[in-house]
């Protein structure tokens, strides 16, 4: 399903639809737009009843878009724009809990190699909410960071050492990738 409005205000309330993947660009048109564009009518197409992706029609649109939903001003965001924000919750009932997934699609040609399987991706999300599509949202650093507490270059066998207690903690602190998400893209207090 897609939609064309004004305002995010307009937007109407559907109790079916339990995403929603929001276009936010201002008046920005560059290559990566136009191939959202191009693509806007298969991927309202195909994502299926239960998603909706939604434009405005006005640059007004996209800064309704980033207040409600990462309580940022679209001027911090500026550069990383044309993006999409994939969302589990209404204008209206956004919680703490609420799903946020920013995707700038500079970011997506390149994580996924280019933008048709980014939107292919996309897609398949929106239908079987398939959580490998999840993974490309994860921080690569977090891993690195983690292994860096655990394993140091000390005098010891092959001149590495193992911390095994703080290994354990990182086990123990660490969320699900769910949680991981859902507090990156929460919005600042």
């Amino acid at each position: 399903m897609g939609y064309m409005i004004h305002s995010l205000g307009k937007l109407a309330v559907e109790p079916d639809i339990t995403l929603y993947i929001f276009v936010i660009n201002g008046d920005f048109r560059g290559p990566q737009f136009e191939a959202l564009e191009h693509a806007f009518r298969s991927i309202a197409s195909n994502i299926g009843e239960k998603s909706a992706i939604v434009e405005g029609l006005s640059a007004e649109f996209s800064y309704d878009v980033c207040k409600q939903y990462l309580n940022e001003d679209i001027r911090v965001i500026w550069d990383a724009l044309p993006a999409l924000l994939i969302t589990d919750a209404h204008p209206t009932a956004i919680s703490e809990r609420t799903l946020r997934l920013f995707a700038p699609l500079i970011w997506a040609q390149q994580e996924f190699g280019n933008l048709e399987t980014f939107f292919r991706g996309l897609v398949a999300f929106a239908r079987t909410r398939d959580r490998s599509f999840l993974e490309h949202f994860k921080p690569r650093n977090e891993l690195l960071e983690a292994a860096d507490k655990i394993i140091g270059a000390k005098p010891a066998i092959g001149g590495f050492s193992i911390n095994g207690n703080e290994f354990i903690r990182q086990m123990r602190r660490r969320p699900s990738s769910t949680a991981r998400l859902q507090r990156k893209f929460q919005p600042k207090r």
